[in-house]
């Protein structure tokens, strides 16, 4: 039985995230978060490029964000599940007039939002804005991001199989 490569799981303030690349037959098989995409080795996208992480945090209005291997996460204290619920509503909203869909993480009294350019394997000027209209549609509703002052980092190794 062959052995597929070593993978780093890493947790990041309670959320699970896989990082791993396989590559295979001309197709990279990229894993995040609870998510798994094949793309295409050659597949760029249209218009969009790719950002920096020290570009995306000089952009005005991403206090709320950190950058997380491949894109940005920002975790909003709702206190409630109707008030996270809203919040959700509003990011689906903005999601779709910007054609630009987020990863949604919903709980009790928590929303956790992942952002990334997948036509770039990375940040663009499209997780930006849409970061800072999420950043504002919570504030409008009153709910607060929690900014973490400091690292909190669980890492596992993990060995998978083939």
């Amino acid at each position: 039985m062959a052995r597929a490569p070593l993978g780093v799981l890493l947790a990041v303030r309670g959320v699970l995230l896989v990082s791993t690349r396989v590559r295979r037959r001309g197709f990279t098989v990229v894993g995040l978060a609870a998510e798994t995409r094949v793309v295409p080795e050659n597949y760029r996208g249209g218009m969009t490029e790719k950002i920096s992480p020290a570009a995306f945090h000089a952009a005005e209005g991403v206090d709320d964000w950190r950058v997380v291997f491949e894109g940005a996460c920002a975790h909003f204290r709702t206190r409630t599940f109707v008030a996270g619920l809203a919040l959700v509503d509003e990011i689906g909203r903005l999601a779709e007039a910007a054609q630009h869909h987020p990863d949604i993480d919903l709980r009790y009294d928590t929303v956790t939002v992942r952002l990334s350019t997948h036509e770039v394997r990375g940040l663009s000027q499209r997780d930006v804005s849409l970061a800072q209209q999420i950043s504002a549609a919570a504030n409008d509703l009153g709910v607060t991001a929690d900014r973490p002052e400091g690292n909190e980092v669980d890492i596992a190794t993990w060995m998978g199989r083939e």
